[in-house]
């Protein structure tokens, strides 16, 4: 797994390759006459070859290195574009929701609210009809002790 984008500059191999270059190149230049004094052309690789030839092989081995760094920087670079693209579908449908819900809220609380009204005036009439029938009741009662006070 990959943690972050690489950090070219803080990588020695890479990053200061070329300083390291030039510096080995100007020291080579400066030692060479020096070196080659003490060398009989029996030697068929000299010392300045070498370090060439080290040289070289640490361009080699530097390019490769930058090579597969930038191959890991580009995966992980795909990576967080894909993530990012999923994470601002995810935010977006989030939102919807949100938007869905809220809705749903605001059509819940003017629909409790009329309901509410509504059992408020069913509770008044029930009131009403319940005095009604209280009164009725007393009418009927007055009017059947009147009745069997007329027969007896």
């Amino acid at each position: 797994s990959l943690t972050g984008p690489p950090n070219v500059h803080s990588n020695p191999n890479v990053a200061s390759f070329p300083l390291m270059a030039s510096t080995c190149m100007k020291l080579l230049l400066f030692l060479a006459p020096c070196v080659t004094r003490g060398i009989t052309t029996s030697v068929t690789i000299t010392p300045i070859q070498k370090v060439l030839q080290l040289m070289s092989d640490m361009v080699a081995k530097g390019t490769k290195e930058k090579q597969d760094e930038e191959v890991k920087f580009t995966a992980f670079s795909e990576w967080c574009g894909k993530t990012q693209r999923m994470k601002a579908d995810e935010i977006a449908a989030g939102n919807e929701k949100m938007d869905e819900l809220k809705a749903f809220i605001d059509k819940s609380v003017v629909r409790i609210k009329k309901l509410t009204e509504r059992i408020q005036e069913l509770e008044e009439d029930v009131g009403r009809w319940e005095s009604d029938q209280k009164a009725a009741t007393d009418v009927r009662t007055k009017e059947e002790a009147d009745y069997t006070a007329t027969l007896t």
